[in-house]
């Protein structure tokens, strides 16, 4: 019975613990949480860290301080469906968090068994995080299946993201009739938004954006 009580107090503590690193992290209080040990861990039923969290509410002076406090390999960790935190600062389009993560392991943006990074910043028209990850994963993207390929293409020229689209099609001249998983191919895509071929193309940089200051 002693045992089962202190197991039961342990979890408790444990889950405590938990609740604050999640709401530190979400409002980017970084001095509410120093005096726990460790910081970096799992922190939900979804399995997202405390980076994914930080990174997920763009809190980027948390994700800095907290990737002052670890090794590259804790930047690997994946949720429930395979996504690192870097996917989460994809979403957000803040480049800086981005260099952040990259600056401790340059491996990251191809790691991940769930939405590559790339491809979320691309979904999600974010032009400077795009570049950015393209230029650091190209050479990847290259080596990929013409599906996968012609998936991020097709969200590149949906997004209006003809930078990336051009680099892509110029590596691979098949992309532009290539479809993805639905048999969709960018020229369908085009041809259902006419306006792609007036509206000029976006002023972001083949070789990457300098981050936002």
């Amino acid at each position: 019975m002693a045992t089962k009580d202190f197991n039961s107090n342990d979890d408790e503590a444990v889950s405590i613990e938990r609740g604050r690193l999640y709401r530190a992290a979400l409002n980017g209080d970084w001095k509410s949480i120093k005096d726990i040990q460790k910081i970096q861990r799992k922190i939900t039923k979804k399995g997202e860290t405390t980076l994914h969290i930080a990174a997920a509410a763009n809190q980027e002076e948390f994700v800095r301080n907290l990737l002052k406090t670890m090794i590259k390999d804790n930047l690997t960790a994946e949720n429930t469906v395979g996504n690192t935190a870097l996917t989460y600062a994809a979403a957000t389009g803040n480049v800086n968090i981005a260099m952040a993560m990259l600056d401790k392991n340059h491996q990251l943006p191809n790691l991940g068994s769930g939405i590559k990074p790339l491809y979320m910043a691309a979904s999600l028209g974010h032009g400077q995080m795009a570049n950015y990850l393209y230029s650091h994963t190209k050479e990847r993207v290259r080596e990929w299946d013409d599906k996968e390929q012609a998936k991020l293409f097709i969200a590149c020229v949906r997004s209006g993201l003809y930078g990336v689209a051009l680099q892509m099609l110029e590596d691979n001249s098949n992309l532009a009739a290539t479809g993805n998983s639905n048999g969709e191919t960018a020229l369908h895509v085009l041809a259902r938004d006419p306006s792609a071929f007036v509206s000029g193309i976006r002023p972001y940089p083949v070789n990457g954006a300098a981050p936002v200051v």
